[in-house]
C-alpha cells in the first residue's frame, strides 16, 4: 500500500530482480526477472499504491535507546553485514509461565499480541519441555517450508487442487497443469531438486508453461532432502542399474521407430526436437534421465494416469503386464520399459 514511500527510485526494480540479496530466507519468490520484466511489475505495483507515509518529528536518539532496551538487536540488524546479538534466554520456570511475553499484558517484554488460546498452548508446551525443538527431522522442515512458501498456490498435492488451477477453472480459462508435489520426493533425485529450487538449472524442463518456477536458494537443500525422506529415501539412494548397450539399442528402437511407443512425437530426445507435440508436449527425455529416480520410473510407465490424473502420457499396458508390441520381449511391458530406461541414460 505504501510501496512508493518504502522504496527509493529504482529500488523496487532492484529488489524484484534479487529479493534474496540481503535476506536469503525471505519468503519473496525469485522469478529471475530481467530488467524489463522487473520494471513492468514495479510500474504496475506503483500504479496501485495508495497513501503516503508522512515524515514526523520523532526522536531518533530516543528510538535508539528503546532499540537497545528492547534488545531488538536479537532479531534485527541496522547495518548490512552486521551480525545479530544471539543472546539466549533460559526457558521460564514452570511457576512463572504466565509472566514475561506470556503475560496477558507484558510489561518489560515484547508484545506478540497473543490471545488466551495461544498463550495457553505455549505454556503447556513449555511445561512439558522444549527438548523436542532439538529433534527436528528433514521431513518436518520440508513440510513447514512448503506450507510457509505456499507451494500449493501453484502445485497440486495429495488430491487438493492448487489455487492457480482453481482460478483458471473459475475464469473458464485454459487449464495449465503444473507438476504435482504428491510424489516429488519419490520421483526426483534430491540433487536435481536442490538445483531447481536454488535456481541453478540452466534451462526449463517445461518451457511451454506460462507459469515460472521461482527459486529459494537458502531453503533449497532442506526442502529437497525433506521431500526425499517423506518417501523413505536417503539423500543418495538410487538403485539405478549401469546402462547396458544391448538393452539401450532395443530401447532406442522402441522410442524412435514406427511400431514402437513413438515417444518422439511428444518428447525432445537430447538435441532432437519432438515431431509433433501440439497439445501434449513432454519433457526432454534427457531431462527425464537426469532427474528421475529409477525406483519411480517403472511405476510411472506402467500406468501414468494412475499416478497423475492430469497427465497426457498414454497408458501402453492395459493389463499392467504386456504391451501391444509383441515382437519385443514377447510384449513384456516391464522389460520394454527397462530397455527404454537404459537408452535414455545414454543421451547427451
Amino acid at each position: 500500500m505504501h510501496v512508493k514511500a518504502k522504496f527509493q527510485r529504482g529500488a523496487l526494480e532492484a529488489f524484484l530482480r534479487e529479493p534474496h540479496k540481503y535476506y536469503p530466507w525471505i519468503r519473496m519468490p525469485d522469478f529471475r526477472l530481467n530488467a524489463d520484466e522487473a520494471a513492468s511489475v514495479a510500474a504496475f505495483v506503483n500504479s496501485r499504491a495508495k497513501g503516503v507515509v508522512e515524515p514526523d518529528n520523532s526522536d531518533a536518539m530516543g528510538g535508539e535507546k528503546l532499540f537497545r532496551e528492547g534488545e531488538c538487536a536479537s532479531c534485527h540488524t541496522t547495518k548490512v553485514g552486521e551480525s545479530l546479538v544471539a543472546k539466549r534466554r533460559p526457558s521460564p520456570a514452570r511457576d512463572k509461565l504466565g509472566e514475561g511475553c506470556l503475560a496477558a499484558k507484558p510489561q518489560a517484554a515484547p508484545r506478540f499480541h497473543l490471545d488466551d488460546r495461544q498463550r495457553k498452548a505455549l505454556a503447556v508446551f513449555l511445561e512439558l519441555g522444549a527438548s523436542s525443538l532439538t529433534r527436528e527431522t528433514p521431513v518436518e522442515v520440508s513440510q513447514r517450508q512448503v506450507k510457509d512458501l505456499n507451494c500449493q498456490a501453484c502445485h497440486r498435492r495429495d488430491g487438493q487442487n492448487s489455487t492457480w488451477n482453481q482460478i483458471l477453472e473459475d475464469e473458464a480459462l485454459q487449464p495449465e497443469f503444473l507438476p504435482s508435489l504428491t510424489w516429488a520426493g519419490e520421483k526426483l533425485k534430491p540433487e536435481w531438486t536442490k538445483k531447481l529450487l536454488a535456481g541453478e538449472q540452466d534451462h526449463r524442463a517445461r518451457p511451454w508453461l506460462k507459469a515460472r518456477m521461482p527459486s529459494f536458494s537458502a531453503r533449497a537443500e532442506f526442502i529437497a532432502l525433506g521431500l526425499s525422506h517423506e518417501h523413505g529415501f536417503r539423500t543418495d539412494e538410487d538403485d539405478a542399474p549401469v546402462p547396458d548397450a544391448k538393452l539401450a539399442a532395443v530401447g532406442e528402437k522402441l522410442i524412435e521407430q514406427q511400431g514402437g511407443f513413438n515417444c518422439v512425437m511428444c518428447h525432445d530426445v537430447g538435441k532432437r526436437k519432438a515431431v509433433a507435440p501440439f497439445e501434449a508436449p513432454g519433457i526432454n527425455l534427457l531431462d527425464a534421465a537426469r532427474r528421475l529416480r529409477h525406483h519411480y520410473y517403472p511405476r510411472w510407465m506402467i500406468d501414468p494416469p494412475h499416478v497423475d490424473i492430469t497427465t497426457r502420457m498414454p497408458k501402453f499396458s492395459q493389463d499392467g503386464k504386456t504391451t501391444p508390441i509383441r515382437e519385443v520381449f514377447d510384449g513384456d511391458a516391464f522389460r520394454q520399459y527397462d530397455a527404454v530406461w537404459h537408452y535414455i541414460q545414454t543421451l547427451k
